[in-house]
């Protein structure tokens, strides 16, 4: 397998996974209380927002690697 097909396959999953999901969710900790011997921690879910554009180009991208790769194949004799 090319490099340039695998690049387009995994533009083509992250910008569909982008598309479907709408940005990347992630946890944090956060200190809430800190005394002596008593820590109280809080996990916290942060929603990193994608726009709609990014998942588009990161498909259209994958979608050009793959026609492209396929294209240098039939001119090579």
């Amino acid at each position: 397998m090319k490099v340039t097909v695998l690049v387009g396959v995994i533009l083509i999953a992250v910008g569909l996974l982008g598309l479907i999901q709408g940005g990347l969710t992630y946890y944090s900790n956060r200190n809430v209380v800190d005394l002596g011997g008593l820590r109280i921690q809080v996990d916290e879910m942060q929603h990193l927002p994608l726009s709609p554009v990014l998942g588009t180009v990161a498909i259209l991208a994958g979608a050009y690697l793959l026609f492209d790769s396929r294209r240098g194949r039939d001119r090579q004799p």
